[in-house]
Order: structure tokens, then C-alpha cells, then sequence
């Protein structure tokens, strides 16, 4: 078309694409001729036998499946595969159950209904199809119930069993001779030659060869905690007894405490045992000298009422033999943790138990993750997340607790002489 050509009223306007600058009248082709109504009618047939194929298709199983299936996928492209999986399941359940399949089919679907329920946690179809399934798995409920845990732990039978020894003896591991066992007690040569009549002192005895080390005097004796147990003393100290559920890794003048308390400890140990047989054995660390006092490097330790045990410990690929060690998150078991606190507790025997703060936290975060403690019972078990040494919990912050928890034995009646600072 010229510029100065005249431009005919009547002529057709050219169409204008998005790509393209425009269409020649050529390339647009002839105009259609006029449709006949029954073309109308026709098309409006074919739509009314399409909508029927879709409905009778939306009534099918599969079909049915897949669609939704497909929705869940362009609605959440970046979801976990598993989710759309489960929720294939589910809509594949639901859809069997709505039809009324046979009754094997139907108890699959609620069986599916019931596992896609648990993985996304919706309570209304928990309440549906799924709820039957569960009936017997109630679900978890957050108690935030001030409660002090001591009100539900104490009092177990098993304490009833606590037997104090009438004599303790030291297994002979790869050699030695009597004389060096009353140095590792730090007895007096003439006190273990009256224990073992007849046994040189210089004689080299086997491996496996028991020698007595203590033996309980008589029926007035007296064994006793003095003081407190930061500046105090102890009577009669008994040393610590071989058992299962334990390793003794001190020094063995360094194992001593009331013959009570070493009763009470023995069964702590015996129960974690027998309870966790599969588990590593809990390290038994220092505990008091047979007569108290100052225990290097301890400020504690002092009376017959101390004991550290090593925490339950993850085992970590390519570690060393199994020894103290300081813990984290990646080797504190921070469930058999629970378990051990639980456990000290049960014993009714138990004032405090000293845990690193950075610990507490992980016994805090790990409790309130799983409910594997109730909420309301956390304000009386550990300081954290307060500020240490503002509340009087049973579990406490003090340093130097990372690589073993510290466990404080309460004064007993008897021990008119004993002092503790939480009866004051």
C-alpha cells in the first residue's frame, strides 16, 4: 500500500500479532462461510457426551488417583517425594473405601488412611477413617502441669533389694602381689594379711586370684558421713564392690564412701544393668578416701556421699577405647541420659546431681522434642534455662561436668553428725 493512496473506509484493518509487524489479507485465507444451526446443535451434543465421559471417568478408581496425584505435584514442586506418596496412598484408600470394595480391600484402605494421617497430622481425617486404626496409640499430650518427678519415681520396689556388703574383694586382673593391693587401697600391710590369713604378702598371684579388702567388723559397727560433703569427713568407709552395669575406673583408695551409700549405689548399677543389658557399662569414677577429707583436684568428695559416673555414651565411628570423654551433641545419649537421671531418682536416695549447663540444654531440647519428660516436670529436673544457681533443681550446673555427671547421696537419718546444705 502506497503512503498517498487514499485508504478505502471499507476495507478490512489489518491484524496485528504480538511477533509479528502484520498479516497480509493473502495469508488470513477466505472468510468461513455461515454455520447451519444443526452444526450449533451438534457441537452442543458432543459437549453434553464429553462431560458425560468425564464423570463416569471421575467416578473410576485410577483415574481418579492420578489426578489428584498430579495436583499434588503442581502444588507443592518442591515437596519431599515421600509426602506425594503417601498422599497417593491415601487418595487410593479413600477412593476403595468410598466404592465399598471387598471387605480385604477396605481394611487396607483404612490401614493407609491411617499411615498418611500419622505422616502429616491432620486431626480432622485423624478423626475419620484412620481414627479406628489407632485407637490404641493415644496421642501425645503436652503437660505443662507443674510437677515435681520425685512424686512418681520414688518408692520403685527394686530399692528394697539395696544389700550392704559384709565383705568386698579385689579381683586380681593380670598379676600382682597382695602387698601391691594394700597399696592401691592404701591399707595397712598387717590389715590385709589379717584379711587374707596365709597369703604371703610378696607372693605373685594369678589373674582372676580374689583378695578381701574390707570385712565388716562387727554388729556395732559404725559408718557415717561427717560434715558436708565439701568440708567433712567420713567413718568407717567401705570401698567400692564389683557388679554388673559398672566398670570401677578410680584409683582403689579413691573408692570409698558409707557402707550405705555404697549399698545404694551397687543397686543403682545392678538395675541399670539388668535394664539395659545391651548398653555399655557405666564408668565409676572417684568417690571419697577411706577416712574423707581432701580429695585432689576435687573441692567435694569429702564425706562418703559423692560418686562420679560417666554419661551414656553414642558410639562414634573411629573413636578410641571407651573412656572419659567430654560430650556433645554428637556423642551425649541424651534418652539413656534421661533414663540414668530417672533411675538416680527411683533410688529415693539422691540429693543432687551435677550436669554442665551446655548439657542441660541437650537434655532440655531433647526432652521437649520428643515429650520424652513431661513439660511441666523440666522446672523441677534441671536449672537450664535459668540462670545456675537461682533455683534449687535436682539437677544442677557446676563446671568441670562435661565429661562426667557428679551424683551427692542425701544425709540419713542415723548420721546425726551429717550436714547438707538443701536442709538448711
Amino acid at each position: 500500500m502506497e503512503p498517498d493512496e487514499p485508504i478505502d473506509p471499507n476495507e478490512d484493518s489489518p491484524v496485528i500479532d504480538a511477533d509479528d509487524e502484520e498479516f497480509d489479507d493473502e495469508e488470513l485465507g477466505d472468510e468461513p462461510p455461515p454455520r447451519s444451526p444443526w452444526v450449533g446443535r451438534g457441537l452442543i451434543a458432543a459437549a453434553l457426551g464429553l462431560w458425560g465421559v468425564v464423570a463416569w471417568l471421575r467416578v473410576g478408581g485410577e483415574p481418579r488417583v492420578q489426578v489428584r496425584a498430579a495436583a499434588l505435584v503442581d502444588d507443592d514442586d518442591d515437596g519431599d517425594v515421600v509426602d506425594h506418596a503417601v498422599d497417593e496412598r491415601r487418595a487410593d484408600a479413600a477412593d476403595r473405601a468410598d466404592e465399598g470394595d471387598a471387605q480385604a480391600d477396605d481394611g487396607s484402605a483404612e490401614a493407609e488412611v491411617a499411615l498418611a494421617d500419622d505422616d502429616d497430622g491432620a486431626e480432622a481425617e485423624a478423626a475419620g477413617a484412620g481414627a479406628d486404626s489407632r485407637s490404641d496409640e493415644a496421642p501425645r499430650v503436652v503437660d505443662d502441669t507443674p510437677r515435681d518427678p520425685r512424686e512418681r519415681l520414688e518408692g520403685k520396689s527394686w530399692t528394697e533389694s539395696f544389700k550392704e556388703p559384709d565383705k568386698v574383694a579385689y579381683k586380681v586382673k593380670r598379676g600382682g602381689s597382695m602387698k601391691m593391693i594394700a597399696n592401691l587401697y592404701k591399707i595397712f600391710h598387717h590389715e590385709i594379711q589379717a584379711l587374707n590369713p596365709g597369703v604371703d604378702l610378696e607372693r605373685e598371684l594369678s589373674p582372676g586370684t580374689q583378695v578381701v579388702v574390707w570385712r565388716r567388723p562387727g554388729d556395732d559397727f559404725v559408718s557415717e558421713s561427717v560434715g558436708y560433703a565439701g568440708d567433712g569427713s567420713l567413718v568407717g568407709g567401705v570401698p567400692m564392690v564389683d557388679g554388673p552395669g559398672r566398670i570401677l575406673r578410680m584409683e582403689p583408695w579413691k573408692s570409698y564412701a558409707t557402707v550405705h551409700n555404697i549399698a545404694v549405689l551397687d543397686g543403682i548399677l545392678r538395675q541399670w544393668g539388668k535394664r539395659f543389658p545391651e548398653d555399655r557399662p557405666l564408668l565409676v569414677g572417684n568417690m571419697s578416701a577411706a577416712k574423707g577429707g581432701r580429695l585432689k583436684p576435687h573441692s567435694t568428695h569429702r564425706s562418703g556421699r559423692d560418686v562420679d559416673l560417666s554419661y551414656p555414651q553414642k558410639i562414634v565411628p573411629g573413636e578410641e577405647e571407651y573412656n572419659w570423654r567430654e560430650m556433645d551433641e554428637r556423642n551425649l545419649d541424651a534418652d539413656r541420659t534421661w533414663a540414668l537421671l530417672e533411675l538416680l531418682v527411683e533410688s529415693g536416695e539422691v540429693e543432687l546431681v551435677l550436669i554442665d549447663s551446655k548439657l542441660q540444654k541437650l537434655l532440655y531440647d531433647h526432652a521437649i522434642k520428643t515429650g520424652r519428660v513431661a513439660k511441666g516436670e523440666l522446672g523441677f529436673w534441671l536449672e537450664y534455662p535459668r540462670r545456675p544457681g537461682s533455683v534449687e533443681t535436682i539437677v544442677r550446673h557446676h563446671p568441670g561436668h562435661v565429661d562426667h555427671l557428679h551424683v551427692r547421696f542425701k544425709c540419713q537419718p542415723s548420721e546425726g553428725r551429717c550436714k547438707s546444705r538443701d536442709r538448711e
